[in-house]
């Protein structure tokens, strides 16, 4: 009988600290922090008229010394929905950011930002007097965008984020920021992206959580609500991923080194409508973005895939189809490591009233570079799967997603 009971409390251990070091076990410290939809500033320009000949206006003056080059940095927060809360400094000022896998900085308004700067009115602006841990630096922070620019100085200060604190953080105090971004509810931005991607060498909000071991995986993950009428936009969870949200396995493929974004091979694109007319037959190379709601592309290929679609030119870069047709809009596949990750018509359209007028955007745009053969796969593609960012084994994960 005790023979037995060794031998059953040894199989236990056995099988225990077997399954302890799989691989694909996330347990530990993991951080959920709430994803909270907004409007975006496009839905909202939209929602109050302002006319799309205005809009398109401002992408053409903003254009990079008439190069015909639109600011990514900023033209892709017209499409931001999803935002989450820190606080920063001690005691805490509370800020809606953006989780931006495609920028590496973190940056809120300060309350050095001048009155006659629009952009700064009606949001949180970090005042390091009211804080005690704040560590100053005074660093010049700039990143232009294209005849705009960001612009402000770094600071070193404590965030909390979930339940936790970050220390010895350091992000940029803005001062000036485009004046188009008024019209988004998010105050800023927590970049997610790799370190070599950092303006002024700044180390990164998640590798400070990593040293700081207030996560015990390098990992974080996304999961992105897609109905559009519910409030709660879905979490990012920093350290693991949360099995309630995700079906099946993960699919990982590698992540291209030197980047700095999360960029990883594409197999493949094709529609179910022409399935003989193939996108990157070679392969290309794709990034996440989990700051926009677009997928943007070569202009040849985004040309061709919205001619399939029957998508018409509308302004601004975007293009439009009619509203009746999304439940027959054909399927868009892209192929990672062999397997299909397939979108259906109303993955891929946004539905917005301009005016008096209901509009379905296509999410297919354009590369503002022409020479830029890469993909950035944004809110499009990203919130139909669960996505895990696996810092650890540079590898870039995904699963469907639970509806």
């Amino acid at each position: 009988m005790i023979s037995r009971l060794i031998f059953f409390v040894t199989y236990c251990i056995i099988q225990c600290t077997a399954n302890g070091s799989s691989e694909n076990d996330y347990s530990g410290n993991i951080l959920e922090i709430p994803l909270i939809r907004m409007e975006s500033v496009l839905q909202r320009m939209a929602r109050e008229n302002v006319p799309p000949t205005a809009v398109e206006s401002f992408f053409v003056r903003a254009a990079k010394n008439g190069s015909g080059l639109v600011p990514v940095p900023l033209f892709k927060f017209l499409d931001t929905e999803f935002y989450g809360e820190v606080l920063i400094g001690h005691p805490g000022q509370k800020f809606k950011v953006v989780f931006d896998t495609a920028w590496a900085n973190t940056w809120v308004p300060s309350v050095l930002c001048p009155v006659i700067e629009v952009a700064c009115a009606l949001r949180s602006k970090y005042d390091a007097s009211h804080s005690s841990t704040y560590i100053k630096n005074n660093k010049p922070f700039e990143v232009p965008m294209g005849a705009l620019k960001l612009k402000g100085k770094l600071s070193t200060d404590l965030f909390h984020i979930g339940q936790v604190n970050v220390t010895n953080q350091t992000f940029a105090e803005i001062t000036e920021m485009p004046w188009i971004l008024f019209f988004s509810k998010a105050d800023g931005v927590v970049g997610l992206a790799f370190a070599d991607y950092a303006v002024e060498g700044v180390v990164p909000l998640f590798y400070n959580m990593i040293k700081q071991r207030v996560v015990d995986q390098k990992i974080f993950s996304f999961y992105m609500n897609r109905d559009p009428a519910s409030p709660k936009g879905g979490t990012i969870m920093f350290g693991g991923v949360e099995k309630r949200h995700y079906l099946g396995n993960f699919t990982d493929v590698k992540i291209i080194p030197k980047t700095g974004l999360w960029t990883f091979q594409i197999d493949g694109i094709f529609t179910s409508k022409k399935k003989s007319q193939t996108f990157c037959q070679s392969g290309c190379l794709a990034y996440a973005d989990t700051s926009e709601n677009t997928i943007r592309g070569p202009a040849n290929d985004i040309d061709m895939l919205n001619q399939i679609i029957g998508a018409k030119s509308f302004y601004f870069g975007r293009y439009f189809v009619s509203c009746s047709t999304i439940a027959q809009l054909p399927r868009v596949t892209f192929v990672l490591k062999g397997t299909n990750f397939t979108l259906k018509g109303n993955d891929y359209v946004q539905k917005m009233t301009w005016g008096p007028t209901t509009i379905c955007l296509s999410s297919f745009k354009k590369t503002e570079n022409a020479s830029d053969n890469t993909w950035a796969l944004g809110g499009a593609f990203l919130s139909r799967y669960y996505v895990k960012f696996d810092m650890r084994n540079m590898l870039i994960g995904f699963a469907d997603a639970r509806l």
